[in-house]
């Protein structure tokens, strides 16, 4: 019969373990053989949890019918959004072995939406964590959170000051160059590039990764005079997938709960520039 209201996940996580009658989660801790797994509640426990999330007006019909939601461990749960069931067997793996993914288009409303689990009874399994929304999108920040709008054309420079916040996977980015006589190598620098890192292609083939300064690499190997082409393939960042968006330096478990007791405006979370930001510079070595 307890409530809560506006709280980031691992704080609501862990009043949530001490309204089931511990300390804290048991999962940060030790288990012998197999005390945690095996731990039973009552069969009258409860949880219910529910996260909003806001869709401009102007998010395109395509970009809103393509909308996912993952959810961790979504057998544990009854599943609704917007008071409308989802079954937890229909979602597809996603992330990891623990990670489901649902289709959500046809149940998504422009303004404020509502995904509710509840757990009846509650189970050692049922962790309070963050669900994600996938899509083609921009995220704006807004005066609590962020709001779902139309992806933007992207250009050279930082993608999460371009609604890609949260990315974390590939961006490509294409060059034409042209080759006036033939050469031995070429010789790929990258003045600033942000991200895990860049993997270069020369004409369609993978030539190396570029992963630190002076961020550069050598592409061995005949250059023919003509047209070519240079793709670099630039990986984002898990921190900024993940977090911890509230806590810079080394990410330890703790860094996750330096935050704030509400959600904060868009414009206080932290993010790690990635993407490239300027054009790549070529050197031909005969």
């Amino acid at each position: 019969g307890r409530s809560a209201r506006d709280l980031p996940v691992i704080h609501a996580d862990h009043l949530n373990w001490q309204w089931q009658g511990l300390d804290g989660t048991p999962w940060r801790g030790h288990q012998y053989n197999r005390t945690v797994c095996d731990m039973a509640f009552s069969a009258e426990s409860e949880l219910v949890i529910r996260y909003t999330f806001w869709l401009a007006a102007e998010l395109p019909r395509a970009a809103r019918e393509g909308l996912r939601i993952a959810i961790e461990r979504p057998w544990l749960y009854a599943i609704q959004l917007n008071d409308t069931p989802i079954n937890p067997d229909t979602g597809a793996r996603w992330f990891d072995e623990e990670m489901r993914a649902f289709a959500i288009g046809a149940r998504v409303r422009p303004g404020e939406n509502t995904l509710c689990l509840r757990a009846a009874p509650f189970s050692v399994f049922c962790e309070i964590a963050p669900v994600i929304l996938i899509g083609d999108f921009a995220l704006d920040a807004r005066e609590r959170g962020f709001v779902v709008n139309a992806a933007r054309p992207l250009t050279l420079g930082d993608w999460t000051r371009q609604g890609m916040l949260f990315y974390h996977q590939t961006v490509r980015y294409r060059f034409a160059f042209t080759s006036v006589q033939p050469a031995r190598a070429l010789r790929v620098r990258l003045p600033h590039s942000c991200g895990a890192l860049a993997t270069v292609l020369l004409d369609g083939r993978e030539a190396g990764t570029i992963l630190h300064p002076p961020h550069e690499l050598d592409v061995d190997g005949d250059l023919p005079p003509g047209r070519h082409e240079l793709e670099l393939a630039v990986i984002g960042t898990m921190k900024n997938f993940m977090g911890p968006h509230f806590s810079d330096g080394l990410a330890g478990p703790w860094t996750w709960s330096v935050c704030p007791p509400h959600q904060p405006p868009g414009s206080q979370y932290r993010f790690s520039p990635a993407g490239l930001t300027d054009v790549p510079e070529l050197a031909v070595m005969m």
